[in-house]
């Protein structure tokens, strides 16, 4: 049964990302997601560095916001395990240097995302 239930829900979700990924016109039709707009299109001229210096501090941003609770969590459990064994056990230190790494990766994305435009448009240059 739970097999089953697995299998039904699994070709939902491929139907469904079907559907939003190769059908998205098929979808604003029947929605009716492209009426009562007084104007067709939305002019976008923004340049293709500033889009990437926006996605890179997006994900920067990403990556600091979702490892500061990890980072919390991994120190509380380290030290409530040396609490709880009195150092007779070695508790593993790693996934907190793990979860400071990837806040630290963030903070280098945020930080120099101008550098990495720039490297990437001369890389797309070449």
């Amino acid at each position: 049964m739970t097999v089953a239930m697995t299998l039904l829900m699994l070709l939902i979700y491929i139907v469904v990302a079907y559907y939003l990924i190769f059908k998205s016109e098929w979808i604003i039709d029947k929605l009716k997601l492209d009426q009562g707009f007084s104007q067709d299109n939305f002019p976008l001229n923004m340049h293709r560095s500033t889009i990437l210096g926006i996605s890179i501090i997006i994900i920067g941003g990403y990556l600091v916001a979702d490892e500061i609770p990890n980072l919390c969590r991994e120190l509380y459990a380290y030290f409530q395990e040396m609490r709880m064994t009195f150092g007779q056990t070695n508790p593993t230190f790693s996934y907190s240097i793990l979860s400071a790494v990837k806040i630290i990766i963030g903070f280098l994305l945020i930080g120099n995302q101008r550098i990495i435009v720039n490297f990437i448009e001369l890389k797309r240059r070449k």
